[in-house]
């Protein structure tokens, strides 16, 4: 009998359920089942703990465990831990990167609105220069009360009949 049928045996010997189990060893009931799925094993002082809830000998309890898987599922572990500590410094860098795009947008933001303020208080930036061809006024323009009224008086009183919906209306 190997080590995750043992553990499986002396709960149900027991009567008692993984989270159960769990909760008498401060372990949760994932923990319990990936023990009996041989997925990975306890370590010492778990060993020890169920040792002592169960009533028997430590090198019992522990017979027939492959130290060959012991050492596979602690190098898989190692590499999962690696691949998230590799995560981890990729999304720092991801982190840092944004922090300096950030930096380099406000002071492009900030050169922009000086450049922005300055050039609409010399009254250049969007009024342009004379002489350049820049403004964009016409000699002798009206200013838009006077160009509706002068509009008012060329149409004369027919500008105030109704106007006709159809043929038969006029």
């Amino acid at each position: 009998m190997n080590f995750n049928d043992r553990l499986i045996d002396l709960r149900r010997k027991r009567g008692l359920s993984q989270e159960q189990l769990g909760y008498e060893l401060g372990v949760s009931r994932q923990t319990v089942s990936k023990w009996e799925l041989g997925q990975s094993y306890p370590d010492f002082q778990r060993l020890v703990l169920l040792s002592d809830y169960y009533g028997i000998g430590l090198d019992e309890l522990v017979r027939g465990i492959d130290v060959g898987d012991v050492r596979a599922l602690n190098e898989s572990d190692k590499q999962i831990s690696s691949i998230y500590a590799d995560v981890e410094r990729g999304k720092e860098a991801v982190l840092r990167a944004w922090r300096a795009f950030l930096v380099v947008g406000g002071v492009v933001l900030a050169l922009f609105a000086l450049v922005v303020i300055y050039g609409v208080s010399q009254g250049s930036l969007f009024a342009g220069q004379p002489g350049r061809g820049a403004r964009m006024t016409t000699a002798g323009a009206l200013p838009p009360a006077a160009l509706f009224s002068a509009l008012w008086r060329a149409q004369g009183p027919a500008a105030s009949r109704p106007i006709a919906r159809n043929a038969y209306d006029s």
